[in-house]
């Protein structure tokens, strides 16, 4: 019987997993700029991808009304896996966040998971690149995505600034001579 409580009490010790304390993060503020908040960031590439291919010259626009989609490329200089989320923040003209709330301009949640990754192969610096494609918002103006870890928020790996914009007015010009002959 006493062997019988030894091997009981030995089993729920192997079984058992240790307590681990949480680690803690600091919170970061989103700064509503280009920034990468740890030195794990490596190269880090906002594009606009039309038919499937990137074009990694352009600026960080979009329209409103058209078939592009923007990209998010970026490289954490480990070789540990991150599990990984993005935030889309609606702003004003000045780059600062706007009162508009998610559903104002986005269709889904805004709490994205990032799954499409690639580790490195043969290199001296070892790294994992993720890709994103971002989810073009309805109303056009000034966005900016945040990178985060672990499902927290406030743990923020790196922002980036897009715009979409609406072509809707369009100027077309007209040359002609001018009448006035002071001009």
């Amino acid at each position: 019987m006493k062997n019988l409580l030894i091997i009981v009490i030995a089993t729920l010790f192997i079984g058992c997993e240790p307590i681990v304390p949480q680690q803690t993060t600091v919170s970061k503020q989103v700064l509503f700029e280009d920034y990468d908040y740890e030195n794990i960031v490596g190269l880090a590439k906002l594009m606009p991808v039309e038919n499937g291919i990137p074009k990694q010259i352009e600026n960080q626009v979009v329209s409103l009304l058209g078939r592009d989609e923007l990209l998010l490329s970026f490289d954490l200089l480990t070789d540990q896996f991150e599990n990984l989320g993005a935030k889309i923040f609606h702003c004003n003209k000045d780059w600062s966040k706007s009162r508009l709330r998610d559903m104002e301009f986005l269709s889904q949640i805004n709490n994205y998971r990032i799954t499409e990754f690639n580790y490195s192969q043969n290199t001296v610096q070892p790294y994992i690149n993720y890709q994103f494609t971002i989810p073009k918002p309805f109303i056009s103006g000034n966005y900016i995505i945040a990178v985060y870890r672990r499902g927290n928020p406030n743990d923020i790996l790196l922002t980036r600034r897009f715009i979409v914009y609406d072509n809707r007015a369009k100027i077309e010009p007209i040359v002609r001579v001018s009448t006035t002959i002071n001009k």
